[in-house]
């Protein structure tokens, strides 16, 4: 199924939300296995020069473009619901292609999906450190936009921060597209389920602790313990203190904090509604 105006149905903070739709009926047996493709047309100024904004052109109609950006990188091994951009979305006036995989899939890095039966019961979860300079760069680029996009659609709906549906903010330009280069110094963990990397967490070292971020896991493996296993192990792999910081309407995630033993404490980001927790026992 094709869908234009591909952000507009996908926005996570907007009405629609067709991810969360198609994810809905396939776990309810109403929509048989199936792809959704979500297009984002690119937008040029009338001298060519790529645009953030749709705009007239001189015909009076917007002006597209699919672009000549094609996918350059091997694609991860990806969870059942898995997204995949045909280009950066830090990347502003190009064309932007999304896909959905409704049924439980695992997209090899060849990019064709292969049938899957998703048994909890039977799910062998592991933690380990990601190897940046290897293909696990391209899963914890895919993981950490996907992290990146409900984030700022979340600013939006709760700040009125300024929308990310036509590309995310060029700050995070490397944390999607060079993971290596962004991190370098973290360490950076990665969540798989059966092989399949479905969760990463980032644990940057400060002077005096560590500080727990970009902590994501996605929508098809929660409640499977993923986020608490990624927890446990930044609390052990390093003996000192962790912090983190989490925005305050984020309540399933700051209950998960508190049974991992962080508590809050006085703030050190003066954004508004960002709460901060540390646990200085670790495991």
């Amino acid at each position: 199924m094709f869908f234009n105006d591909g952000w507009w149905y996908l926005d996570p903070a907007g009405d629609v939300r067709g991810a969360v739709v198609l994810d809905n009926l396939a776990a309810s047996g109403e929509l048989p296995p199936m792809i959704g493709v979500f297009v984002d047309p690119g937008v040029r100024d009338v001298d060519g020069a790529p645009s953030k904004n749709r705009i007239a052109t001189s015909t009076g109609t917007p002006e597209t473009t699919t672009g000549s950006r094609r996918i350059s990188r091997p694609l991860p091994r990806l969870p059942a619901r898995a997204m995949t951009s045909a280009s950066s979305s830090a990347m502003e006036g190009t064309a932007r292609i999304t896909v959905v995989c409704s049924s439980p899939t695992r997209c090899a890095g060849s990019g064709r999906c292969k049938d899957r039966i998703m048994d909890a019961s039977s799910r062998t979860l592991q933690v380990r450190m990601a190897d940046l300079s290897g293909p696990d760069a391209a899963a914890v680029g895919f993981l950490v936009e996907a992290y990146l996009i409900q984030t700022e659609g979340e600013k939006e709906a709760h700040l009125g921060e300024p929308s990310a549906r036509h590309g995310l903010p060029e700050r995070y330009r490397d944390e999607v597209a060079h993971p290596a280069r962004a991190y370098a110094g973290a360490t950076v963990l990665l969540a798989e389920l059966d092989g399949v990397c479905v969760g990463v967490a980032v644990v940057q070292r400060l002077v005096a602790a560590n500080e727990l971020k970009r902590l994501w896991v996605d929508p098809s493996a929660r409640g499977l313990r993923v986020g608490s296993a990624l927890i446990d192990t930044a609390l052990s792999a390093h003996g000192r203190p962790v912090r983190l910081t989490v925005w305050d309407w984020r309540v399933d995630a700051i209950t998960l904090y508190r049974k991992r033993g962080f508590v809050e404490v006085p703030s050190w980001d003066e954004r508004e509604r960002l709460l901060c927790f540390e646990v200085t026992q670790v495991l």
